[in-house]
């Protein structure tokens, strides 16, 4: 035990809270029982709790004002005033603003008249999904399927009135050429063997005009003496053998123009509308060689004007056999536009996205892979084996 020295050599004492004894036990002659029942140093009489604010007050003075009322820093709700300073656990008075009491930890009611907290800003909308606008290219694909879609139908329409006599085979003859244009305009979206196609199928049509003129001119030559008259007037003997010349380039017209027909929505197709496309093409040209087989003899046996209109009737009713070619086409047409319709055809564009990144090649480590070290293994229960003699 050290030995107790003057109160001034002790230097500075710390200020002791009221209600508090200290036990001096390393000062001979003093019983710290003694000292917590002695009226002088302990007022409770050794029944120690809290201290009262009063007595808290007396001994440090009134409490320090807070240095800003402003609130803190933060999200609403984090910090908020209490109810009162007093604690209704320890009944320890507790400056103003204190969420939690100094002396015992329990938490403060949140104040009667404090300011209502502000309220959460207004959240944002969440940003829509990334995606990608439709680009100049694929405005361009829809179109061209909207021109084939619609060049088909009119393609199907024009040839269910080409057979039709009269003025109404004129309609339909100019709905299949305006249909023609709209497929020609809109053959890319379709890939590249339709589009093929539908080149193939123009040069074919083009050749096909051709080869019907000279078919005609080759069959109308036999028959130029007798087309007009002395006066410059024209025979009926003539005009009969200028349609037997027409019925002439018809069957040209049935073998080229007629394939042109068939490659025209060929890729379009499937096999069922590919052996519709195929079988119009034989009905159409069979019908071509029936009638100039049937009508040949007639216009060559016309002498008045009375035999030409009789023959220009029978051909009429003969030239109703391009029905069956015409529903044909037609029912292929059908295929070909319900496809289109139904979004078979063509296939969806790929998506737009960025290339795929290369795999990077495996690079050896930098640093040799190194073995784990090995746990000590435990000796034998009998103890290590003995060291084996040299050979």
């Amino acid at each position: 035990m050290l030995p107790a020295l003057p109160r001034h050599a002790r230097g500075p004492c710390l200020r002791a809270e009221l209600g508090e004894a200290l036990a001096l036990d390393d000062e001979p002659g003093v019983d710290s029982p003694e000292l917590e029942r002695d009226p002088a140093v302990d007022g409770s009489r050794g029944l120690h709790g809290p201290p009262t604010p009063e007595a808290r007050q007396k001994a440090f003075g009134p409490p320090a004002k807070p240095f800003s009322t402003a609130p803190s820093i933060g999200s609403p709700g984090d910090f908020t005033l209490s109810a009162s300073s007093l604690c209704t656990r320890c009944g320890f008075q507790n400056q103003p603003g204190y969420q939690f009491c100094t002396n015992c930890g329990a938490p403060l009611g949140p104040a009667a008249g404090a300011p209502p907290q502000a309220a959460a800003p207004p959240g944002y909308a969440p940003a829509a999904a990334y995606g990608y606008a439709p680009s100049v290219a694929d405005y361009d694909r829809t179109k061209q399927i909207d021109r084939t879609k619609t060049g088909v139908l009119l393609l199907l329409i024009g040839t269910l009135l080409l057979w039709i006599p009269y003025d109404i085979s004129v309609i339909g003859d100019l709905m299949i050429f305006v249909g023609a244009i709209l497929i020609i305009l809109g053959r890319k979206a379709f890939g590249p063997a339709h589009a093929r196609n539908v080149v193939v199928s123009i040069i074919l049509f083009v050749v096909g005009i051709f080869v019907v003129i000279v078919v005609a001119v080759i069959a109308l030559i036999p028959s130029l003496p007798t087309l007009i008259t002395p006066g410059g007037a024209i025979t009926p003997a003539g005009l009969a053998a200028a349609q037997s010349a027409a019925l002439a380039g018809g069957i040209g017209s049935a073998v080229v123009i007629g394939l042109a027909e068939v490659l025209f929505t060929y890729a379009l197709q499937r096999q069922t509308g590919r052996i519709l496309l195929w079988a119009g093409y034989g009905a159409n040209l069979a019908v071509s060689i029936a009638l100039y087989a049937l009508m040949s003899p007639i216009y060559a046996s016309v002498v008045t004007n009375a035999d030409l209109t009789a023959a220009t009737g029978q051909q009429l009713a003969y030239g109703l056999l391009i029905v069956v070619p015409s529903i044909l086409f037609a029912a292929a047409d059908y295929l070909a536009w319900s496809r289109i319709s139904r979004r078979e055809i063509p296939a969806a564009a790929a998506p737009p996205g960025m290339p795929p990144y290369a795999v990077p090649p495996a690079y050896p480590p930098a640093y040799p892979p190194q073995t784990p070290p090995t746990p000590p293994q435990a000796p034998p229960p009998g103890g290590p084996a003995p060291p084996m003699p040299p050979p």
